[in-house]
This record gives structure tokens, C-alpha cells and sequence, in this order.
């Protein structure tokens, strides 16, 4: 029984694994570029169209030139590496799914 209930923990933490209205949680980031603008944009494996937000390239969150870009940047860096779940949270209603913060 507590095999079970352990395998059922795990299973569910990737059912939960997508995005809403305001962010994208639980999610894997699958792609980081940046544009020649200074732009990054972070495509992660959820439904980005589920978002209250016009999401870049209809899949990507962007992550635009703010005062904590760089530590932003270096935390999605690492956690794309090492292949480590993510939460983002979007301004909403931005024109390319701006990126608030992540954790």
C-alpha cells in the first residue's frame, strides 16, 4: 500500500503540470533564446495558450530587459539543465507573456 500511495504522488505531480491564467507551474523549460533585441524568450512544456496573456510565437513567455532579468535568466538556465520543475509567473495581459518572476 505505501508503494502505491508513493507512485500515486508522483504520478499526480505531473497531471497538475501546465499553465492557467496568470503563469505556467510545475512545468519544464524546453527552450531559451534571445533575440538580437535583447529579448530572451522561454518556451516551458505547458499549454502556454491557456494564458491571459498573447503568449511570442504562440509558445514562448518572454522575458524582457527589467532590473531582474540576469538573475531570472541564470535561475531558468539552471533549471533547464538540470531538468528541474519550474513555476513562472506572467504579467497578464502583455503582449508576449512577459515573465513576473520564477520559482
Amino acid at each position: 500500500m505505501k508503494k502505491f500511495l508513493v507512485g500515486m504522488a508522483i504520478f499526480s505531480s505531473f497531471i497538475y503540470a501546465d499553465c492557467s491564467s496568470g503563469g505556467c507551474y510545475d512545468v519544464e523549460i524546453t527552450r531559451i533564446f534571445a533575440t538580437d533585441a535583447g529579448v530572451i524568450w522561454v518556451t516551458p512544456s505547458g499549454d502556454v495558450s491557456q494564458l491571459n496573456c498573447t503568449p511570442a510565437g504562440n509558445t514562448s513567455l518572454t522575458l524582457e530587459d527589467t532590473a531582474g532579468k540576469n538573475a531570472i535568466y541564470s535561475f531558468l538556465l539552471t533549471q533547464m539543465t538540470t531538468k528541474k520543475h519550474v513555476n513562472l509567473r506572467v504579467h497578464e495581459g502583455t503582449n508576449g507573456c512577459s515573465i513576473a518572476y520564477a520559482y
